[in-house]
């Protein structure tokens, strides 16, 4: 394959920095909505989000060969606004992590006070924002970054956006039972979800939400591949073996098709047990974040390729 600009790298940045905001968004919803039913998922999305968040600006600095040259570069993108969009997403970064950062701290040492739960409402909804505009920057940057029609469809937003959404949202549930037994004196609440009947209860809703993602997603999927039909990028996501697996096997097979068809299967019990469903929930949350990133590489690449 020819020589990308972006690569495996920037496929990982977007997916890290897209799932960042994902875990945000589900752990602003679930303080904000769940009535405090759902605070485990609240408290590890909210851990969750700044950790990739940082990890994404790594993953940029190694991408652009800078980690071991000069890593506080990442300054530079300040006197370059708004000349560079790839400046204005690094903003939008900076600010999200540190919103995100914040909003971990309010939860690692939350006091059960009025002050102090209404700063984390108020944190967790600014959070929701700033996660939304860096799982949909990402896909309006490639939009606008070389004009070429396979990047350009509306739809190509959203596909990025709402998959981002769920990989977040899948990545906090997976992350409160290690999250509990590695940190169990810090976080004693996701100890005890994981003891406790909110083991079963929160992946149970979270696969509900996962499946309702995993049917939009599919939804813009399929009218982003008919708005960019009659282009020659499309064309590859067929001809060209690497990214046909990438896109139809990874992101449309593993990380979408099979996690819906587990979800609804078992909707059905089909006289299985409970915890075993919940153990493939799990797995299905692996293959979501899976095909989360070869679905951006395929997209990344087959945009270069011609």
């Amino acid at each position: 394959m020819a020589h990308l600009v972006w690569g495996w790298l920037t496929a990982i940045d977007l997916f890290l920095i897209g799932s960042a905001g994902g875990a945000a968004i589900a752990s602003g919803a679930a303080h904000i909505l769940g009535k405090g039913e759902y605070d485990a998922l609240a408290e590890s999305g909210a851990y969750l989000a700044p950790i990739l968040g940082l990890a994404s600006l790594l993953t940029v600095m190694l991408d652009l060969g800078r980690l071991t040259v000069a890593p506080m570069n990442v300054i530079y993108v300040f006197s370059h606004l708004p000349v560079s969009m790839v400046s204005a997403g690094t903003v939008f970064r900076i600010f999200f992590i540190a919103v995100a950062a914040l909003n971990a701290i309010l939860w690692l040492f939350r006091k059960e006070t009025l002050i102090n739960y209404v700063v984390r409402i108020i944190c967790g909804a600014v959070n929701v924002v700033l996660g939304f505009l860096v799982t949909i920057y990402p896909g309006v940057m490639l939009a606008f970054a070389r004009g070429k029609p396979f990047w350009g469809s509306p739809f190509f937003p959203w596909v990025i956006s709402v998959n981002a959404m769920l990989s977040g949202l899948v990545l906090a549930v997976f992350a409160i039972p290690i999250i509990g037994v590695f940190m169990p004196r810090l976080c004693p609440s996701l100890l005890e979800a994981r003891r406790t009947v909110l083991i079963h209860r929160i992946p149970e809703r979270a696969g509900l939400y996962m499946a309702i993602l995993i049917v939009i997603d599919l939804a813009f999927t399929v009218a982003y591949l008919t708005s960019v039909a009659g282009t020659a990028q499309y064309t590859l996501l067929f001809t060209n073996f690497l990214l046909f697996s990438m896109f139809w096997g990874g992101f449309i097979g593993l990380g979408l098709i099979i996690p819906l068809i587990v979800y609804l299967l078992a909707k059905l019990r089909l006289g299985i047990p409970l915890s075993v469903w919940i153990l493939l929930l799990y797995l299905c949350f692996i293959l979501v974040a899976v095909g989360s990133v070869s679905g951006r590489y395929a997209l990344l690449a087959a945009g270069q390729l011609i």
